[in-house]
């Protein structure tokens, strides 16, 4: 009877020993958020990517955060490594356009973006590279049709 009860007591530690998860609202340390919008609508579309790996989705500005699949948080770490080489907050980057791409490195402390579109205003083929990559990403963990397009 003894035995039972430890394995019962037991049992439920282990159950109740649960990762925290965190949406981009609650998380405190290193994200890239990175998206499109614009058009005739003003729609847009958010992606957050943690440093611990966990992938979100968020449509326009009032939307829910939408969970997708995480990636490694190794991964994670060497994204953030390469949008910290672009040096953000030097380029300052600010020429949205009718359409237009935004990247964001944040946390607790400090933003740092870039938002593009207008065609007087070049992107430096880096941080387009970069985006580029970030939404292969999102096609690869965020299916959404045949052709593996995601909402943008």
């Amino acid at each position: 009877m003894r035995f039972l009860a430890t394995i019962l007591l037991s049992m439920c530690f282990l159950f109740s020993c649960k990762t925290k998860e965190f949406t981009p609202a609650t998380y405190e340390k290193e994200q890239i958020k990175f998206g499109n919008g614009g058009g005739f609508t003003g729609a847009y579309n958010s992606y957050y990517l943690l440093s611990n790996g966990q992938l979100f989705l968020r449509e326009g500005r009032k939307g829910k955060y939408r969970e997708l699949p995480a990636i490694k948080k190794k991964e994670a770490q060497i994204l953030i490594e390469k949008i910290q080489n672009l040096q953000l907050a030097e380029q300052k980057l600010d020429a949205p356009g009718n359409l237009y791409k935004f990247l964001e490195l944040s946390d607790s402390t400090q933003l740092n973006k870039a938002t593009w579109g207008r065609a007087d205003t070049p992107v430096t083929p880096e941080i387009e590279n970069l985006y580029l990559e970030l939404m292969e990403l999102i096609k690869a963990h965020h299916p959404t049709d045949e052709n593996n397009n995601p909402s943008m």
